[in-house]
């Protein structure tokens, strides 16, 4: 699996039907805030240049951070899986997550290719945004269950909860939400979210890597992402904004090309 080994030992992604899988960490959490003007513009005027969300570019930074001279990284993604549903299926007497992760391939060559690769990997899973977890678990799909040792999450922007619903967080303390007996499966676990106009990185690591240096590669990454994004004087379509499932990013560009777009 390409970006497998990356930096760290757990870098990469393992199969699960192979001897050896992924070992569980104790889990130590770091949270960040990134400077306001970069949070600004990652949550603002950079989404314009590939019509993306906060969490492509956080995604793809991620992978530009932990490349370190490879050329992808596999990450695994996490969407709460409530805007994914098929149409026949009504979640409106519901409540919850129905927490959907599958791996993405991240070019890193450049961070176009990251911003493009990440904002389709998260669009168009493997199978499907339900099927993936389904497939990869029947021995007889041959679709391998990958588990990468890198998983982010984007939560959005937490003020629009509190506008809609009239439910805020509190800001008293609330104790531990996970136990401390439990472990995590990837070597980092990174959950973004927006608020009061602030962009929040919570940060789970295993004790052996140095959290410091991680969080400031990934904000370096992060300013890179944002200023060729807003470098960018065009919008740049890419496969996912168009209706049809099997068109290819690559096969868009080279529509793109013939047309001296």
């Amino acid at each position: 699996v390409a970006g497998q080994g990356v930096g760290h030992p757990g870098y990469g992604a393992r199969n699960e039907r192979q001897p050896g899988g992924p070992t569980p960490w104790p889990a130590r959490d770091t949270r960040v805030t990134l400077p306001a003007d970069l949070a600004a513009t990652v949550t603002g005027p950079a989404l314009a240049a590939y019509a993306t969300d906060p969490g492509d570019l956080i995604l793809a930074a991620t992978a530009l951070a932990l490349a370190h001279g490879h050329t992808a990284v596999t990450i695994e993604a996490e969407t709460h899986g409530r805007h994914d549903l098929p149409g026949d299926l009504d979640p409106s007497r519901t409540v919850g997550w129905f927490t959907s992760t599958h791996p993405v391939v991240v070019a890193t060559t450049d961070p176009a290719a990251a911003v493009i690769s990440a904002k389709e990997g998260r669009r168009r899973p493997p199978g499907g945004p339900l099927a993936y977890g389904l497939a990869a678990r029947d021995p007889e799909s041959g679709v391998p269950l990958v588990t990468p040792s890198v998983a982010v999450n984007y939560l959005g922007v937490l003020d629009t909860i509190a506008a809609e619903t009239g439910f805020h967080p509190s800001a008293r303390p609330t104790g531990p939400a996970v136990s401390p007996a439990n472990r995590l499966p990837q070597a980092i676990v990174i959950n973004a979210s927006v608020a009061r106009g602030e962009l929040h990185l919570d940060v789970q690591t295993d004790p052996t890597i140095n959290v410091t240096t991680l969080i400031a590669q990934i904000e370096d990454a992060l300013a890179q992402v944002a200023a060729h994004c807003l470098a960018q004087t065009a919008p740049t379509p890419t496969a996912s904004d168009y209706q049809s499932p099997t068109l290819a990013q690559s096969e868009l560009s080279d529509i793109a090309a013939l047309l001296d777009l």
